[in-house]
């Protein structure tokens, strides 16, 4: 249940699952920033800003394409 970890986990999670590779602090605090962006400012739940993340996970060029 994503609504009971920190920003930082989600995003350290989800880049593992979806890239099997660890995020770098770049990609961890520009997650963790646009989840607390999508419900504050955006105002979706959290359960919603946590989903949302996941798919710009799938559109990064690294997800899309093989080398």
């Amino acid at each position: 249940d994503a609504a009971n970890v920190a920003d930082d986990v989600v995003v350290r999670r989800a880049v593992r699952a979806a890239l099997s590779r660890d995020a770098t602090s770049n990609e961890i605090n520009a997650g963790a920033a646009l989840i607390q962006e999508l419900q504050h400012e955006s105002g979706v739940t959290r359960e919603r800003a946590v989903e949302l993340y996941c798919l710009t996970i799938m559109n990064w060029n690294e997800f899309l394409f093989l080398d």
